[in-house]
């Protein structure tokens, strides 16, 4: 004969610790299955662009003459990758994004947008320039009147993988 079980009772609470650590395995041993699967299809999967190549094209682009190097940052992963540089610059924006056309259009990149930034909802003289080559985006952003906060006149980098281009 089987007994009835009783709400509060100790064979009932024994029975909803056993359910609650079924329920506690399946979820673990599921999301250890997903993330395995998942890390396997990113960390398995061949880069677009390599570090190397991102790293040579960038070089191969002189900055303005006369610009001053402020920083520099390089940040890669399997999906995504950036190199960039920071620069203090006596130039105006017409002719720094002149010097960087010239550079860069010649080297078969396509200018693709021009776009005049806002700093809380004010013009402040920010641009930023977008050119693409294939999946490698250039950004060429100029600071404006922001350019004594922030410490550069303005930034130039390379980067894949944020679908800035085709």
């Amino acid at each position: 004969m089987v007994k009835k079980l009783q709400a509060g009772s100790k064979m009932w609470k024994l029975a909803w610790v056993l359910v609650a650590l079924l329920a506690l395995s399946f979820t673990a041993s599921s999301t250890y299955f997903f993330a395995k699967k998942a890390f396997k299809e990113v960390a398995g999967s061949t880069p677009l662009v390599t570090q190397e190549q991102l790293e040579k094209e960038f070089n191969e682009i002189a900055p303005l003459p006369g610009a001053v190097l402020k920083q520099s940052n390089k940040t890669f992963k399997p999906t995504n990758g950036v190199v960039e540089e920071y620069y203090i610059a006596n130039k105006s924006f017409p002719d720094i994004r002149a010097y960087y056309d010239d550079q860069l259009l010649k080297r078969g990149w396509r200018r693709q947008s021009e776009t005049d930034l806002t700093s809380w909802w004010k013009q402040r003289g920010e641009k930023m320039v977008l050119y693409c080559q294939g999946n490698i985006s250039a950004d060429l952003y100029y600071t404006g009147q922001e350019a004594e906060s922030l410490g550069y006149t303005y930034a130039f980098g390379l980067s894949w993988g944020f679908d800035d281009c085709d």
